[in-house]
């Protein structure tokens, strides 16, 4: 039997008016967000690393530019990676519209640039790997609650 606040089983009762099924993150999710922070935090530490280390002055201008939008980066991606631990349908969206790009991208790399094919072949199969941890069935329940 339910009371007020809570209920037994996977149903919960939330302030006397309306029944709903909480659904944990499934694991796959959980990858992609240990990866968004992994990348998030290199970024801002390779970004601060660049600020503080510059040799000259024309490498220095653009050299903390470049930086800056690399810890802007960082940030950005530690913000995707709460709102994908959140079940945020929109960081889903952010994050699987950028790994589709990065698929075209590695497509790029593998047709065009020879020296490069590896390194587009891995970078299509790990984009394709997140697609599929962000778009599987479970994942889907998840980002709909």
């Amino acid at each position: 039997m339910c009371s007020r606040g809570s209920c037994r089983g996977s149903l919960r009762f939330d302030e006397g008016f309306a029944m709903s099924e909480t659904v944990s993150r499934p694991f796959g999710v959980s990858i992609v967000f240990i990866l968004l922070v992994i990348g998030g935090l290199a970024g801002i530490v390779v970004g601060v690393m660049g600020v503080i280390w510059r040799n000259d002055e024309v490498a220095a201008a653009t050299g903390v530019i470049s930086s800056v939008i690399t810890i802007v980066v960082g940030l950005v991606y530690l913000l995707l990676a709460k709102g994908i631990a959140n079940g945020s349908g929109g960081a889903r969206f952010i994050v699987g519209l950028v790994t589709a790009v990065s698929v075209l991208a590695g497509i790029w790399a593998v047709i065009f640039l020879p020296g490069q094919r590896v390194g587009g072949l891995v970078q299509i199969l790990f984009a394709v790997i997140i697609l599929g941890l962000l778009y599987n069935a479970k994942a889907k329940l998840f980002f709909s609650k």
